[in-house]
């Protein structure tokens, strides 16, 4: 839910063959309590269609954002969240993150993909 300045969560679960998924979930400080849940159930859906199974990657849409990976791309220091989103009326651009080094990959990483 959030407040009008942080809409943001981020999780972590293990997956069935061991390894760690990160994710996070942000909405733009505009969205209302009912768009925010409307805006990420969107990029869930895009996710499933799309990206299920990838290892990595993101889903931006003009308000929201949907991330995972098989690192940890987050701080646990709460001062240190995503930037804060712009609303705007196309789908934002994005570029890959680089892997770690150390890194477990069987496949490449996934583009975002966007929908305006």
């Amino acid at each position: 839910m959030g407040t009008l300045d942080l809409k943001f969560a981020a999780r972590s679960t293990v997956l069935p063959n061991n390894q760690t998924m990160y994710s996070s979930m942000q909405c733009s400080p505009d969205l209302s309590q009912g768009d925010c849940p409307s805006c990420l159930g969107e990029c869930v859906n895009d996710y499933q269609g799309c990206c299920h199974g990838r290892l990595g990657g993101s889903i931006y849409k003009p308000s929201c954002i949907f991330r995972w990976e098989l690192y940890p791309f987050l701080e646990s220091n709460p001062g240190n969240l995503l930037p804060s989103l712009r609303p705007s009326t196309a789908a934002a651009e994005t570029s890959p993150a680089p892997l770690p080094a150390n890194a477990p990959v069987t496949s490449g990483w996934s583009p975002a993909v966007g929908s305006i």
